[in-house]
């Protein structure tokens, strides 16, 4: 981490965890910032963007100040020192909000969505915490036939605070880890581990998960 913001104002009842660079900051995340300040109450917004230069950085936190949110967190860190290439810097970048996921969760204690930067919020995220109160999360789940690393898919997900949860992505931190460490990173690892954590809460620690592949 080069450089952090955080501002809480109010009670919170989740967190919303989102991440990019500074282009799809530009061209995504505001509007899905912007569409979560429109429709949803309660929430604490977690925000990490990578190889941001200087004038980008200041520009994003200018933008989250004017939007006046009463909750939020912003995180810039750097890749260069992981020594990556291209690839496998977006590959590990794109895993890399899960792994937030699951610090957010140690640090606050509350449940966490997270969505990729290019979706829109229609509708209240705390009617979905509430019927959806009783699982430990919701994953987007694809039903037809597929290879297993694309079974599960990334672009959203929600954790209730159980400790099942907690297992699931502890699991998929260590193993992302465990991958970035030994230089074996490759495109759809996050789907991968996803689906593995899967597996293992599910058949080992029978996590009630709901399939959220209907709500998009």
């Amino acid at each position: 981490i080069i450089h952090y913001e955080e501002q809480i104002v109010s009670d919170y009842n989740y967190v919303v965890v989102v991440s990019g660079d500074y282009r799809i900051f530009v061209k995504e995340m505001i509007n899905f910032i912007e569409s979560l300040k429109k429709s949803s109450t309660k929430f604490l917004l977690s925000v990490l963007i990578h190889d941001a230069q200087q004038n980008e950085i200041e520009t994003i936190c200018d933008f989250m100040s004017s939007l006046k949110l009463d909750n939020y967190r912003i995180d810039f860190e750097n890749s260069k020192c992981l020594k990556l290439s291209e690839i496998e810097t977006k590959s590990y970048y794109t895993a890399r909000r899960y792994i937030l996921v699951n610090d957010m969760m140690e640090k606050y204690s509350k449940p966490i969505f997270l969505f990729d930067a290019d979706s829109i919020i229609r509708k209240n995220l705390n009617e979905y915490l509430d019927i959806n109160s009783q699982v430990d999360m919701s994953l987007y789940i694809k039903d037809e036939i597929r290879y297993f690393n694309l079974i599960i898919t990334a672009n959203q997900a929600m954790f209730n605070l159980t400790s099942n949860s907690k297992i699931f992505l502890n699991f998929y931190k260590k193993y992302i880890f465990y991958f970035l460490n030994n230089k074996k990173l490759i495109w759809h690892v996050d789907q991968i581990v996803l689906y593995i954590a899967f597996i293992i809460t599910q058949r080992f620690f029978k996590a009630k998960i709901h399939n959220n592949g209907n709500n998009n």
